[in-house]
């Protein structure tokens, strides 16, 4: 007691602490007036939060680049030939966005180089025209500063813009970096990723789920291991899912993945 007692008084006595008065007074500050730490306890103030909110309003910048004052399209457009490494003036681009779309040749291209990588048709097929999709070319575009040329910009154009400049290499390297940097290039095939079970069977060859193991089986969360074996019984890969069927699809995209990184 005599120590808890020690302890409560020697909290309210500053000068064991504090040599001289000055420091003393100086050193307590409230919290609230922190400048580091005070906004955790200062309420906040509807007039300010109001300020606030048209200041943010005032200061967001959503002008498009081609309204700001240093615009140049000659120079922009240059600019954008540097960075598709492609020589580009005004008349040139112009005469490429007024071309016929062709967006079966941009789709050629991606086939042709997706067929080195891997051995089945249909896949390199389903992969090339993911990337050709509106949702892939409106990336690209974007990453090059296309979209900031055209007044009304859609992500056909530009594949118009492609389809007609028939290069092949600018081709390449806009659109393939997202197949070449993906996790799992099952994402770009749908009838892989929907149904690989017959996927696999219909392209490769036979595959046979097996449950391997179960744990929790009679509890909310139960887990199931199946993996899958071909014709030889060889396992091919495995994989955890919440039912035997998910699990079995799983483990057929884990082998379906590492049959087309060998290719």
């Amino acid at each position: 007691m005599l120590a808890n007692l020690a302890r409560s008084t020697r909290r309210y006595r500053p000068n064991l602490y504090y040599k001289n008065d000055e420091n003393k007074l100086a050193s307590p500050v409230r919290i609230e007036d922190h400048p580091k730490w005070g906004w955790k306890r200062q309420r906040t103030n509807k007039a300010h939060a109001e300020y606030q909110l048209r200041k943010s309003l005032l200061e967001k910048d959503d002008l498009k680049r081609w309204e700001y004052l240093d615009w140049n399209l000659e120079q922009e457009i240059t600019t954008f030939g540097h960075r598709i490494q492609c020589e580009m003036d005004q008349y040139k681009f112009s005469q490429l966005l007024n071309g016929d779309h062709n967006p079966e040749y941009v789709i050629s291209v991606l086939k042709k180089i997706i067929d080195e990588k891997i051995c089945i048709s249909d896949a390199s097929e389903q992969i090339s025209r993911s990337l050709a999709s509106h949702k892939m070319l409106d990336s690209a575009a974007r990453s090059v500063g296309f979209h900031n040329l055209v007044p009304n910009y859609e992500p056909e154009a530009f594949g118009i813009f492609l389809s007609n400049l028939k290069d092949d290499t600018v081709i390449e390297n806009l659109l393939t970096p997202a197949y070449l940097t993906a996790h799992n290039i099952l994402t770009f095939i749908p009838d892989a990723w929907n149904s690989p079970l017959e996927y696999y069977e219909k392209h490769i060859g036979l595959i046979e789920p097996r449950l391997v193991k179960t744990v929790g089986e009679n509890s909310a969360l139960p887990t199931y291991v199946v993996a899958v074996f071909d014709e030889e019984k060889k396992m091919l890969a495995y994989s955890v899912g919440e039912s035997p069927q998910l699990a079995s699809e799983d483990a057929c995209r884990v082998a379906l993945q590492k049959h087309l990184q060998k290719a």
